[in-house]
């Protein structure tokens, strides 16, 4: 209840993944799956993905923007990959690579225009109701 409380009041969603066997972790699917899909709906949302190899998770990120899509969530273009994250990312966390770090700024920069944009557009239009076209 609590984390739907805190999506629920959230303006927007940044998903930071890893890839499990060339797709979106089960456990991602699992825990969006597990909220009402009306907490995700018109949220803008954008994706970190990353891997301990050259193909940066690319695979969960594609997949995880089509899966957001379908949890009503607006994907922003861009996907921030990071490719052998063990080099960019220390064990506290941290990044001192000035290119990862300005893509990051970037990222989180379109996210927030988003963010603001939707925040402003909702306080004046309210969110259609959801339908599923295959159930209605």
């Amino acid at each position: 209840k609590k984390l739907v409380k805190l999506i629920d009041r959230s303006q927007g969603l940044l998903l930071v993944t890893g890839e499990y066997n060339l797709s979106l972790p089960n456990t991602v699917r699992t825990l969006f799956e597990s909220l009402p899909r009306s907490v995700y709906a018109g949220k803008p949302c954008a994706v970190v993905c990353y891997a301990p190899g050259i193909s940066a998770g690319k695979r969960a990120g594609t997949q995880a923007r089509a899966f957001l899509g379908e949890m009503s969530c607006l994907t922003i273009g861009t996907i921030l990959a990071l490719p052998q994250v063990h080099l960019n990312i220390d064990s506290e966390g941290k990044c001192d690579k000035p290119e990862t770090q300005n893509q990051l700024k970037s990222l989180l920069h379109t996210l927030s225009w988003y963010t603001e944009a939707l925040a402003s557009y909702r306080r004046h239009t309210p969110m259609p109701a959801l339908t599923n076209a295959l159930t209605d």
